[in-house]
């Protein structure tokens, strides 16, 4: 893939001194908490010391909610975040251990950047494949990395960073492979699908879009319920609601696993990319589960790799921008701050066209910032309409 090349050559660019900061304001924050926890409980809560924490739940009748195999009391991130609910005490210790994490993995972090980076502040990761083919870098772990790390991600100076992904990807992807075309129209069109499905369903919109893309993981509704803190009928009900309304693809589910269970074999849908399920190494319904999961996410990860194999940062190249890194479902890229309309129209043209000829419509979302974590999450979002063939980059910035 020749993008790909281009992109191990000119490294990421990244500021090492974001770091430094952000460890100082997330051990601020954890000893805040940590603070509170013993002000409000009137002595010394060691946090992490389960014969404290049973100390704590028993002071204030907090009931026992989850326990392990040894029937050994838990007190894990679920269990904390349904005490917060009633006990604000409990909400300081759910802070302090969150800010804690976050720390250990900033410092984590840090130490790869800081080893890796050279005199000229870049970082040139390894490329590598998950499972279900898609690309991540390791050493450092950019999708793993802490969400405030991303703000050490920074273009070249006098640039901006663009960040676009495709909205709804894989859910795209089940859409046209079971030909449910009113979900591919009503994500084109920028639908909220999550929201109906929820108010049916009695449950939070966060909770329907998880149940939702739980079906495309093969997620059980058991491993649903563990994973949203939820009932699993409250899981069952979040599912059945959204599968009621779009039939197709739930035929096309069961179609597909059912063949994969037969076969032994998960396929994609673009590069025909074929595994045997049983080196997952699982139970046999949980490599199914895992396959569907291939199907759907491998053919995702296939569209990747047809725009990095794309004229795509040719044409960058020529407004003096370039792609910085692939990001799953996202392509982080950059070029100078006056040609950011130009810059996204091009990238915009490229990750539509390219899904869109191979049969799978696909909208494009575009954010920009001074660096990835404000690309992330500050701009608005911009969904550009497929463009015309004629002169395509300058008309996709006029629709």
């Amino acid at each position: 893939m020749k993008i790909l090349e281009d992109i191990k050559v000119n490294g990421i660019r990244v500021d090492t001194e974001v770091f430094s900061r952000l460890a100082v304001e997330v051990a601020q924050k954890a000893k805040f908490n940590e603070d509170k926890v013993n002000e409000f409980a009137g002595w010394k809560v060691k946090i992490n010391s389960r014969k404290d924490m049973d100390k704590f739940r028993e002071q204030f009748n907090l009931p026992i909610l989850a326990k392990t195999d040894k029937g050994v009391t838990k007190y894990d991130r679920n269990v904390l975040a349904e005490y917060a609910k009633t006990c604000i005490g409990a909400k300081y210790i759910y802070d302090a251990r969150s800010a804690n994490r976050e720390l250990s993995a900033i410092s984590n972090v840090s130490s790869v950047v800081t080893q890796k980076s050279l005199s000229n502040s870049r970082i040139y990761p390894q490329y590598r494949r998950s499972v279900t083919n898609r690309i991540f870098t390791a050493d450092p772990n950019l999708i793993a990395m802490p969400q405030s790390c991303r703000e050490a991600v920074i273009p070249e100076d006098g640039n901006i960073l663009i960040v676009a992904d495709w909205k709804s990807q894989e859910l795209m992807v089940a859409a046209s492979l079971s030909h449910q075309n009113d979900l591919v129209q009503d994500i084109m069109n920028g639908v909220d699908i999550f929201i109906p499905i929820a108010q049916q369903a009695n449950s939070t919109r966060k909770e329907a879009k998880i149940a939702v893309y739980g079906l495309m993981y093969g997620q059980t509704y058991s491993g649903l319920a563990l994973a949203l803190g939820i009932s699993v009928e409250l899981a069952t009900s979040i599912q059945q609601v959204f599968l009621s309304k779009y039939p197709n693809l739930a035929q096309f589910l069961i179609e597909t696993k059912d063949n994969i269970q037969k076969t032994g074999y998960a396929e994609t849908a673009i590069q025909k990319r074929r595994i045997p399920i049983a080196q997952f190494g699982f139970s046999n319904q949980h490599n199914v589960n895992r396959g569907l999961n291939f199907t759907i996410q491998g053919t995702a990860s296939d569209f990747t790799d047809e725009v990095l194999n794309s004229d795509l940062n040719a044409e960058l190249n020529k407004i003096s921008g370039r792609v910085i890194v692939p990001v799953f479902d996202s392509m982080i890229c950059e070029a100078p701050l006056g040609k950011l309309e130009e810059a996204s129209a091009i990238i915009t043209y490229f990750m539509q066209k390219i899904p869109t000829d191979l049969g799978f419509p696909m909208a494009v979302k575009i954010k920009a910032g001074a660096n990835w974590a404000e690309a992330g999450g500050l701009q608005d979002t911009t969904i550009f309409k497929q463009p015309e063939e004629i002169n395509p980059f300058m008309r996709a910035i006029s629709m």
